[in-house]
């Protein structure tokens, strides 16, 4: 795959309930509340099914076209169940998609 198409792509959350985020890549979103946005996606992956949110504004600040850290830039999440070795679900982990 190319940077350009992986650059699309930001693994970002780690979650083990729909409220909070345990583990990002950007340490200022760990320990916050998950929107309330995403909180029905997350709570399918924590069921064992795998989604894909619906495009919204992000709540987060998130590189604008000018390179500018904005909140309300276009966003949306495929988020997957995380299993133990048992096959539980243990987790979610989601991937934040530029909706463009």
């Amino acid at each position: 795959m190319r940077t350009a198409a992986l650059s699309r792509f930001c693994p970002t959350i780690c979650t083990q309930s729909e409220e909070r985020i345990v583990g990002s890549l950007r340490n200022e979103l760990v320990g916050i509340e998950n929107p309330k946005e995403d909180q029905p996606y997350v709570a399918r992956a924590l069921q064992g099914t795998t989604t894909v949110s619906s495009p919204r504004k992000s709540t987060a600040l998130l590189p604008a076209p000018d390179g500018e850290l904005k909140a309300g830039q276009p966003t949306m999440f495929a988020i997957a169940p995380v299993r133990n070795d048992e096959g539980e679900v243990i987790a979610a982990l989601g991937m934040r998609i530029r909706p463009e």
